[in-house]
């Protein structure tokens, strides 16, 4: 299905460097002494509420060990559970998106990077969530020259993409397939570029109020 009203993942932990400061929870691996009240081998594990949403003790080694939940920043982590949300005409609002990890789109259905990709990265800058790109060029440029998706290709009575893509993509890739990669590329950059530069300017201004002010 290629549009996805809701996106939910969770990727695994890197295996070995881990999180660190990035995980969801901060560091319980404090010494444990006289103060931690202990607990029993039934309850290693589990954890209890010492400030509801805020502060929490796990039972660890038979003590309760203190812990806290980080607040949550926007923005891609693969450290964190991600939750995001595909950028949709009918929601073109950053109310709508508020709070989000990513935002995600398809690229490839114009030769060029347009005002649909544009809004969705505007948004995604003012909501600190990072777009999910999901590159649909190749398949797109297929369907301009009569093709369609390996499972509806018969049925519709197209060249199949698993059939004739390889030969599309020798004739085509040196100038027409990699030019609109490059149009994408550069369209995207260009705002990124803006975007950062804006906000970069809108963060000094607050620090130069503050430091006027106190």
């Amino acid at each position: 299905m290629r549009l996805i009203p809701l996106t939910l993942f969770l990727l695994l932990p890197i295996v070995f460097f881990g999180c660190g400061d990035n995980g969801t929870s901060s560091d319980n691996s404090g010494e444990k002494g006289a103060a931690n009240a202990p607990c029993d081998s039934s309850e290693a594990g589990t954890y209890r509420w010492t400030e509801e949403g805020v502060a929490f003790e796990v039972c660890e080694n038979g003590f309760w060990t203190p812990d806290s939940v980080k607040p949550h920043a926007p923005g891609f982590n693969s450290c964190q559970f991600n939750f995001g949300a595909a950028w949709q005409r009918t929601h073109e609002d950053t109310v709508y998106y508020a709070g989000l990890d990513y935002v995600s789109v398809w690229l490839g259905d114009n030769a060029y990077y347009n005002e649909f990709e544009k809004r969705m990265v505007k948004a995604c800058f003012k909501i600190h969530a990072t777009p999910m790109i999901y590159a649909y060029v190749i398949a797109e440029f297929g369907k301009d020259h009569e093709m369609e998706d390996c499972d509806v290709a018969k049925a519709r009575k197209k060249k199949s993409l698993c059939v004739h893509g390889a030969d599309l993509i020798r004739e085509y890739f040196a100038d027409s397939i990699l030019y609109r990669y490059q149009k994408y590329a550069e369209g995207m950059s260009r705002q990124a570029h803006t975007y950062g530069n804006e906000s970069e300017k809108l963060r000094i201004r607050v620090r130069l109020t503050k430091a006027k002010n106190s």
